[in-house]
C-alpha cells in the first residue's frame, strides 16, 4: 500500500495537469489522493511545495540519466559509432519518460510556453542542466571532429530537443489521423532512432559518416542536355 506522501503525489500529477496550478485546490489534492485536507501543508508545506515536488522530482530523475549516459564519457575514447549508440538511449529514456508520466510532461510543457509563468524559478535550474548536457556532449563530439565544426551546438541540441517534445505533444492527433501511438513501445523505438539519424545527418562530418552509419551512395551527375545540331533539325523537321 503506497504512504500518504506517494499517494499525494501521484495524483496530484493528474490534478495538476488537468486544471492547472492555479485551478487546483488542496481540497482537489487530497480527495484525489484520499487523505485529509492537512496533509498537503504537512508533508509539503502547501500547494506550491507539492507543485513543486512535482516537477523537481521528475526533472532530477531526467537529469541524472543524461549524467550517466552523456556525461560520464571517455573524451579520449569517444567515436562516432559511440556518440551515435549514446544519443539513441538518451533519446529513447527521455521519450520514455515522457510516456511514463504525461501528466508532468504536459505540466511541464504548458509552463515553459508561459511567459508569465514563476513557478518555473527554483526547479527550472534542473531541466537548464539537463538540457546543458546534451550541449557538452555535443561540443566533445565537435572537439573530436566527430561533429562538423561549422554546427552551433546549442542550436542543434535545441532543434532535437524542442522536435521531440512537440512530437509529444502531437501524440493525441497523430493517433487520431494515422493510428500512431507513442505508447506503442515500437513506434517509440522507430521515433528515437529516426530522430537521432535525421540529427546526425545534418551534423555529422562526411567521414564519421562513412564509418558509423554508411554515407548514402553517391549519386552520378547527369549530363547537360546537348543541343541538337543543325543537320539534326533540319532532319526531323524533314
Amino acid at each position: 500500500m503506497e504512504n500518504t506522501r506517494e499517494a499525494l503525489l501521484k495524483h496530484a500529477k493528474r490534478v495538476f495537469y488537468e486544471k492547472g496550478y492555479d485551478g487546483a485546490t488542496v481540497k482537489d489534492l487530497a480527495d484525489a489522493a484520499g487523505v485529509n485536507v492537512s496533509l498537503v501543508s504537512y508533508y509539503f508545506g502547501g500547494k506550491e511545495g507539492l507543485y513543486r515536488e512535482c516537477l523537481t522530482r521528475y526533472g532530477q530523475e531526467r537529469f541524472e540519466f543524461a549524467e550517466r549516459m552523456l556525461s560520464s564519457v571517455d573524451e579520449t575514447a569517444l567515436t562516432p559509432e559511440d556518440f551515435k549508440l549514446r544519443l539513441t538511449l538518451f533519446f529513447s529514456e527521455f521519450i520514455e519518460a515522457q510516456m511514463r508520466e504525461p501528466e508532468v510532461a504536459g505540466i511541464l510543457h504548458r509552463e515553459i510556453t508561459n511567459p508569465n509563468s514563476d513557478l518555473l524559478q527554483g526547479f527550472g535550474n534542473i531541466f537548464i542542466r539537463h538540457f546543458e548536457a546534451i550541449v557538452r556532449f555535443v561540443l566533445l563530439a565537435q572537439k573530436k571532429g566527430i561533429v562538423r565544426k561549422d554546427i552551433e551546438p546549442q542550436i542543434a541540441s535545441a532543434l532535437l530537443i524542442s522536435g521531440l517534445v512537440h512530437l509529444m505533444r502531437m501524440e493525441p492527433l497523430a493517433k487520431k489521423l494515422y493510428q500512431r501511438s507513442f505508447f506503442d513501445p515500437a513506434q517509440r523505438g522507430e521515433l528515437a532512432r529516426t530522430a537521432v539519424s535525421f540529427f546526425l545527418d545534418g551534423v555529422l562530418q562526411k567521414h564519421s559518416l562513412n564509418e558509423s552509419t554508411g554515407a548514402p551512395p553517391s549519386r552520378k551527375k547527369t549530363p547537360p542536355l546537348k543541343k541538337p545540331s543543325a543537320q539534326k533539325r533540319k532532319k526531323s523537321r524533314g
